[in-house]
C-alpha cells in the first residue's frame, strides 16, 4: 500500500492507493468505516473511489503521535480517547488496532488513524478477511482468530496503553 501527503483542493491530505488484492480489501474497509464515523473520531474522507484501483484521500491530522509525547500526559489523552471509543462502540464498530502510533494528539483532542482493520461488533473473528496483530496491544482472541468481535478488544488495547504510561 502506498500513502503520501498531498495537497487536495487546497487542503492537506493523505492519499492511499492499493496495489495488491489484500490492500484493495483494506482500503475498501477503511472507506466503509470512515464513512460511518465522524471526523471527531478519525480523519475525514476527502475523496474515495474504487476504479481502477481503490484510492482514498483523507484529511491529514495535525498533531503528534501518542508515542511522541511525554508519558506523563498519556493518561489524560487515553481518558479522552476512552469517551470517544464509547461513541464508536455504540455505532457497532471497534477500531481493533489501538496503539500509541495510531493515536494523533493535540493540546485538547485525540483522534485515531489507521482504520483499515476496524471491525463490526458481532462478527465472528475467524471469518474476518484480515485482523490486526500488534504485539502487546492486540487482544489474544484477535491474534488467534477466535470468538466474536466485541468492545473488549479495544478495552484490552487501552489497558495496555495505560500500563505503558505507568512505566
Amino acid at each position: 500500500m502506498r500513502s503520501r501527503i498531498i495537497n487536495y483542493m487546497g487542503q492537506k491530505g493523505i492519499v492511499t492507493i492499493g496495489t495488491q488484492d489484500v490492500e484493495h480489501l483494506l482500503i475498501k474497509n477503511e472507506i466503509l468505516i470512515l464513512s460511518k464515523i465522524n471526523e471527531k473520531l478519525g480523519p475525514q474522507i476527502l475523496s474515495a473511489n474504487f476504479d481502477p484501483k481503490p484510492r482514498l484521500v483523507k484529511q491529514f491530522l495535525e498533531g503528534h503521535l501518542l508515542n511522541e509525547i511525554n508519558k506523563r500526559n498519556w493518561l489524560e489523552k487515553i481518558k479522552l480517547l476512552r469517551s470517544k471509543l464509547e461513541k464508536l462502540h455504540r455505532k457497532g464498530i471497534i477500531h481493533g488496532d489501538i496503539k500509541a502510533s495510531n493515536i494523533i494528539c493535540t493540546d485538547q483532542d485525540v483522534k485515531l488513524i489507521d482504520w483499515q482493520c476496524a471491525m463490526r461488533i458481532g462478527e465472528r473473528v475467524e471469518k474476518l478477511a484480515f485482523r490486526p496483530c500488534s504485539l502487546g496491544s492486540t487482544h489474544p482472541d484477535l491474534i488467534w482468530g477466535r470468538g466474536i468481535v466485541t468492545e473488549r478488544f479495544d478495552h484490552y488495547s487501552l489497558n495496555s496503553l495505560i500500563d505503558d504510561a505507568k512505566l
